[in-house]
């Protein structure tokens, strides 16, 4: 049989051989070049599974610190209390002790204004030294100061001493709290509804037994009056 020539002189036996000569080469070359891809892919994806995990040990490790290190700072912020620093006044008659700042003053008296003298005595808390009148002054160096007073009572409950003290005023805020372990109540006058004095000047009331306690911020109420009545104990 007669051999087919190209026109280039080849015959086709050595062009289809040449053709798959080259089928064989590109395709080994790709198959080479596939592999070694998938592969780096597969080390590239490997290496960020390690990393990940290296980064969540050293994130429990790091979390497990930090939890460690948050339980004595609920300790410290319990030890930054401004009262923790406070002097502490005890009444063994009344039975009852409170604390005040240590650069403040108390006095335990009947309120004086000059020639008068009121009926019964109470705890006096100011940042200012208390000097009575030695004549009629309005108001009153007691005005200024923290007022604690205790008083006998039968049959009353904290909401009708509660009435008793404000009645039915406009603009009324009465705020249930614990004071002492006991009930309380704190009450103002708003003075946007009520003008008047001592209106925004708040009055805590609290009763143990047959004694009812009552804690009025005169005419000069700021936040530490809160601290203080907050402080309150009783003793017996």
């Amino acid at each position: 049989m007669e051999e087919v020539t190209t026109k280039s002189g080849m015959s086709v036996g050595m062009v289809v051989g040449i053709a798959v000569l080259v089928a064989i080469v590109f395709g080994g070359g790709a198959y080479a070049y596939v592999n070694n891809k998938a592969t780096k892919e597969k080390n590239d994806l490997q290496t960020q599974i390690t990393d990940l995990q290296k980064q969540v040990a050293t994130s429990g490790t790091t979390s497990g610190t930090t939890s460690a290190t948050t339980t004595p700072s609920s300790t410290t912020s319990t030890t930054t209390d401004e009262t923790v620093n406070w002097k502490t006044y005890t009444n063994d008659t009344e039975g009852y002790s409170v604390k005040y700042p240590s650069n403040w003053f108390f006095v335990y008296s009947a309120e004086q204004n000059g020639g008068k003298t009121s009926q019964e005595k109470s705890l006096y808390i100011s940042s200012s030294k208390i000097t009575p009148c030695t004549d009629y002054c309005a108001p009153t160096p007691y005005s200024s100061a923290l007022k604690i007073n205790m008083s006998s009572i039968s049959g009353k409950t904290l909401d009708s001493a509660f009435t008793d003290r404000f009645g039915s005023i406009d603009g009324l805020e009465k705020t249930l709290l614990t004071i002492g372990g006991q009930p309380a109540f704190r009450g103002v006058v708003s003075c946007q509804k009520n003008e008047g004095l001592g209106c925004d000047d708040p009055t805590w009331l609290v009763i143990k037994g047959d004694k009812l306690f009552t804690f009025d911020s005169g005419l000069s109420y700021i936040p530490q009056y809160d601290q203080i009545v907050s402080t309150f104990q009783f003793t017996k």
